[in-house]
């Protein structure tokens, strides 16, 4: 039987390599052959690069650019994201390719599926392009997630802006953004669609527990085709020791 090959692409900022790290590491000890992908800037700071190698065999390193200059201050707003698909989606779509180049000539197994960092789309798309089964990763709770999915009927309402919200969202539950005191369609938008994005793939991993939030789980879940909660992440691996 052909070893499982998994492809993780992560959100360009460094909080995201930790969380995303805690699951590649117990899908590589389970046998399966996992290439995390991350950014050149990113790849240089992982100072126990080597010691991961050694203590995760199957786990191996690859690094893309992000098509920002090395200067560029990498802050959250919406010219970067909308970096990210312009000058990251086609190095990562490279990278892509060539590892199915390095599966056809033996170096290392086809790719099974993707897991890509859900705050960002654009491994969605070139996973629909080159026809391989993509999953999203989700590190923060449900809540949040269901906030994104609710923002377009909140616009549509009027209550954002607003001063106040009871009953279907606390305010400190909504994006920061949607605190702003003009609203920015543009950027709601953007951000929106980005959440909507997971709703495309073949299912979202969460990293929450169902007890923890159940409600926000259920619905969250009607916007997946699968859903798997995996909280707490940093117990997966000591569930294999």
């Amino acid at each position: 039987m052909e070893q499982a090959h998994v492809v993780m692409i992560l959100f360009i900022l460094q909080g995201h390599i930790r969380v995303l790290l805690s699951l590649g590491e117990p899908l590589s000890k389970a046998g399966l052959y996992v290439t995390f992908v991350n950014t050149n800037q990113n790849h240089k700071r992982l100072a126990n690069l080597q010691a991961l190698t050694t203590h995760f065999p199957n786990l191996h390193f690859e690094s893309i650019s992000d098509g920002l200059p090395d200067d560029h201050p990498r802050t959250l707003f919406q010219d970067f994201f909308e970096g990210m698909k312009t000058k990251t989606k086609p190095n990562f779509k490279e990278l892509i390719v060539s590892l199915e180049k390095k599966s056809e000539n033996g170096l290392c197994p086809p790719i099974t599926c993707i897991i890509g960092d859900g705050v960002m789309s654009f491994p969605v798309e070139v996973a629909d392009e080159l026809g391989i089964p993509i999953f999203s990763f989700y590190g923060t709770s449900a809540r949040f997630l269901w906030a994104f999915f609710n923002v377009p009927k909140l616009v549509e309402e009027g209550q954002i802006p607003f001063s106040g919200l009871e009953g279907l969202l606390r305010r400190k539950d909504l994006p920061k953004f949607c605190a702003l005191k003009e609203i920015d369609h543009n950027m709601i938008n953007f951000f929106v669609g980005e959440a909507f994005a997971i709703t495309k793939t073949s299912g979202l991993i969460l990293n929450t527990f169902d007890e923890l939030e159940i409600d926000s789980v259920q619905n969250v879940a009607t916007k997946c085709s699968k859903l798997y909660t995996v909280a707490p992440i940093n117990a997966l691996l000591q569930s294999q020791i």
